[in-house]
């Protein structure tokens, strides 16, 4: 069965797959384009990737002690 390459792996058609071309990821699924596979872009970003890494977006843990307050159930 015809298949597309990427990533050094081969999906059927109907798979989908994220794609990096140029350091820009995106979705793509493998079509059949007359009587050839051809990746066809879905969207711009791949599900589960990470968004750019801010410095914001780190979650370290505030300087000094944390207040410990009881809790009352």
């Amino acid at each position: 069965a015809p298949a597309c390459l990427a990533n050094g792996k081969s999906f059927n058609v109907g798979q989908t797959a994220c794609l990096t071309i140029a350091g820009e990821s995106h979705l793509a699924r493998c079509d059949m384009v007359l009587n050839n596979t051809s990746w066809t872009r879905i969207k711009d970003e791949c599900p589960g990737d990470a968004p750019k890494p801010h410095p914001t977006s780190i979650s370290t843990p505030t300087p000094g002690p944390t207040p410990t307050e009881p809790t009352e159930n």
